[in-house]
């Protein structure tokens, strides 16, 4: 999925801002859904591998388009709280949903079907997206090739590189985070109990920052939630029961939200082309593939202190950025 959804992402900075926003959010989703209702029935692994790409292609489209769209807002701190904090309740409420009520009956080719009929219903979003924005039409109309300056571009790769570290600082302990549980004989029911409500919190950072935007600029958020992410980390490193495993989960997924809606604001407010933003999404993706492939070889015999060590670093190397 991650394969066809990073190099479709990369693959935006040449068209995005080329095509008509309408057509490219039909054919997107039109290539997301597709293949979920294709791999209804599908026992060829390798079908299904194909199948994984060209959805996650489809995927690729449709959030990079989005990104875009959103960094011409006036004030995108605030558009992408809103955003990030939206995008993760459907998730969410189908993570609850799926085991109790479709999974039990109908298996994976139940879950492929929602997962296409969301796709086919997000399709009546079209009729709100604009044909193409007012920022776009505002650089064509002075020059048909206006290029970056050399310093906005280096604040851009910056930012994006900000986004990278501070993503895999989070997701390393994130997917750990089960496994930390364990480590110290926590109920797997409380466990799981833990993650949901923490998958909420994360919702309500993205409208914390949505509400908070930059009355007070960026540093002063930054400082405190990236504050946040040291302690969570310290605190999982030191867990021995289930409350400060309670608190080091709530307090790390609290920052999720709020820290990357600064992040993708700060860049989409230095990206003066309005094309090198959307490689936002490529950054995430490969931050989620990285991140856990290197925070797995650093657990040694159930330790997990090195692990969280290096989210930290990828916080501090972020924050410094």
């Amino acid at each position: 999925f991650y394969l066809g959804y990073t190099l479709l992402s990369i693959s935006a900075v040449f068209w995005v801002r080329n095509v008509s926003w309408k057509l490219a959010a039909l054919a997107g989703l039109g290539v997301t859904a597709l293949p979920l209702y294709a791999m209804m029935g599908i026992e060829s692994y390798t079908s299904m591998l194909v199948l994984m790409v060209i959805g996650g292609s489809g995927m690729g489209i449709v959030y990079s388009l989005a990104t875009t769209i959103l960094s011409d807002s006036s004030n995108p701190d605030r558009v992408f709280g809103i955003k990030l904090a939206v995008e993760t309740m459907p998730g969410t409420a189908l993570l609850f949903l799926l085991p109790m009520y479709v999974i039990p009956t109908w298996g994976f080719n139940g879950v492929a079907l929602v997962m296409g009929v969301f796709a086919t219903v997000a399709v009546l979003c079209i009729f709100w997206i604009p044909k193409r924005s007012q920022r776009q039409e505002t650089q064509i109309s002075t020059t048909q090739n206006q290029q970056s300056s050399a310093e906005s571009t280096l604040m851009v790769w910056l930012g994006l590189a900000a986004l990278t570290l501070y993503f895999i600082a989070v997701v390393c302990p994130w997917v750990f985070l089960q496994f930390i549980g364990e480590s110290i004989n926590l109920a797997p029911d409380d466990i799981g109990g833990v993650l949901s409500i923490g998958l909420f919190i994360s919702i309500i950072g993205g409208f914390v920052a949505a509400a908070v935007g930059t009355r007070f600029g960026h540093v002063p958020p930054m400082l405190i939630t990236m504050g946040t992410l040291f302690a969570a980390l310290i605190i999982l490193a030191k867990a021995q029961t289930l409350t400060s495993f309670t608190i080091g989960s709530f307090m790390l997924l609290s920052t999720l939200n709020i820290a990357l809606s600064y992040l993708l604001g700060i860049t989409a407010r230095v990206d003066k082309s309005g094309r090198l933003i959307v490689l936002s999404t490529a950054a995430i993706a490969g931050a989620v593939i990285i991140g856990p492939s290197i925070a797995g070889n650093l657990i040694i015999d159930g330790n997990f202190t090195p692990m969280l060590w290096f989210s930290g670093a990828c916080g501090a190397s972020s924050l410094a950025l």
